[in-house]
């Protein structure tokens, strides 16, 4: 048993990956300040200062978005389990009306032939 891939060009969901943090690692979080007055202003940083990328923080919701991002990815590449099957035979009968005319020679119809043979085949294997 082996697990085979459908339709592989479905992993180029998982380029979706990256954007996926992308918002939480622009996202700023400004510490709020509560001053009496404005001049107390003069000592606090100024935020020209301020990096672009902020510390990764992954609320829960972020994991729930990636799980589901994850079984898009897996479900769009269609993965199936190959099984290798044991060689076999086949045996078809024709069960049309056709099949229900009567042999003159032999008195039975040719279904019953048919079935008379198809076991006299399945006796052999």
């Amino acid at each position: 048993m082996s697990l085979g891939l459908l339709s592989p060009a479905g992993l180029v969901l998982l380029l979706g990956l990256p954007l996926l943090a992308l918002p939480y690692l622009l996202r700023r979080r400004h510490p709020r300040v509560v001053v009496p007055a404005l001049f107390l202003y003069a000592g606090l940083p100024s935020g020209t200062g301020r990096q672009t990328w902020g510390r990764l923080r992954l609320p829960p919701r972020f994991f729930l978005q990636l799980l589901i991002l994850l079984l898009l990815a897996a479900a769009a590449t269609r993965p199936v389990l190959r099984v290798a099957a044991a060689p076999g035979v086949a045996l078809v009968l024709d069960t049309s009306a056709s099949m229900q005319a009567l042999d003159a020679a032999r008195g039975e119809s040719l279904f019953a032939r048919a079935k008379a043979g198809l076991h006299a085949t399945l006796e052999q294997v």
